[in-house]
C-alpha cells in the first residue's frame, strides 16, 4: 500500500503552521492522478501551493527505487503568489 497521498495531506494539514511552509518529497501522482485530484485543488484554490517540481529518479537519488519513478519536491504554505510548477526536470545534479 502507497501512503504518499496520506503523508502529504498530514505534512500539509497538521505539521505547518498557518503562516509556516513544508517542504516534502512524494510521488509526483499527487499533483497528477485522479485519485488525489481534489487534494490537489484543495491546495491551489486555497493558495497553499508554493511549489511543485517534478523529477525521475535516474541518478537513483533513491537507490531502491526504480530509476524512471516520478516524484515532487512539494512546498506548501500560505501564499498570495502563483505557484512555481515545473511538471519535469530533466537534470538533478548532486552537490559534493
Amino acid at each position: 500500500m502507497n501512503t504518499y497521498a496520506l503523508f502529504a495531506e498530514t505534512m500539509t494539514k497538521q505539521v505547518a503552521a498557518e503562516a509556516g511552509r513544508a517542504g516534502f518529497i512524494v510521488q509526483s501522482g499527487i499533483g497528477t492522478d485522479d485519485s488525489t485530484k481534489r487534494f490537489f485543488q484543495s491546495l491551489v484554490n486555497g493558495h497553499r501551493l508554493v511549489s511543485f517540481l517534478g523529477f525521475d529518479n535516474a541518478k537513483r537519488i533513491f537507490p531502491s527505487v526504480i530509476p524512471d519513478t516520478p516524484f515532487a519536491l512539494v512546498t506548501t504554505g500560505a501564499t498570495e503568489q502563483p505557484a512555481v510548477l515545473s511538471h519535469y526536470i530533466l537534470t538533478i545534479h548532486s552537490s559534493p
